[in-house]
């Protein structure tokens, strides 16, 4: 009988054994999916919610989400629209702990790019910001690869009209775009 409670014994050892196995492996698992996930799928899964972002060089906005592209996000901050890029937000507060990937290829692709020409279309004034403030205020005229070119007025005098001067802005240095 001896024999039954050390077989018994063992069994009960080796179901432990067992056990611990697969907690770590799932536990292990779970590590591993999280490690995948990214931001801007996090702040997909927040359209519709109001975020407290922290922007690069310590501004802060409340952002009611409403579109998240490959690389940008935007939404309104009061009566104003805003397109911030995904690199220029420090911290969120208040983002879903669940995550939300692109379904669409061709949405996937679109890069902040995109949403700056439909502002250049459309000639509506903006003011892009950097970490420091503002970098310029006008209509944007176009979109490259890495930069921006924006329309700003040309003299300070009232009486003197000028062509305005084209101000070219690396999109590295923008934080947001603001506009009515």
């Amino acid at each position: 009988m001896r024999w039954d409670a050390l077989f018994d014994d063992l069994e009960a050892q080796w179901s432990a054994q067992q056990a611990h196995q697969l907690e770590a492996d799932v536990a292990q698992a779970v590590e591993w999916e999280r490690a995948q996930i990214l931001l801007v799928n996090r702040l997909r899964a927040g359209v519709g919610a109001q975020l407290q972002l922290k922007l690069q060089g310590g501004s802060e906005r409340s952002l009611l989400v409403q579109s998240v592209g490959a690389d940008w996000v935007s939404g309104h901050a009061g009566a104003q629209s805003l397109l911030i890029p995904v690199r220029a937000i420090a911290s969120v507060e208040a983002l879903p702990s669940r995550a939300q990937p692109e379904t669409s290829g061709a949405r996937r692709l679109l890069g902040i790019g995109s949403p700056l020409r439909a502002l250049a279309r459309s000639r509506e004034t903006v003011t892009v910001e950097g970490p420091g403030g503002e970098l310029g205020h006008g209509v944007i005229t176009g979109v490259s690869a890495d930069h921006l070119d924006v329309a700003v007025p040309g003299s300070s005098v009232p009486a003197v009209r000028t062509q305005p001067r084209i101000r070219t802005i690396a999109l590295a240095s923008v934080v947001l775009v603001r506009s009515m």
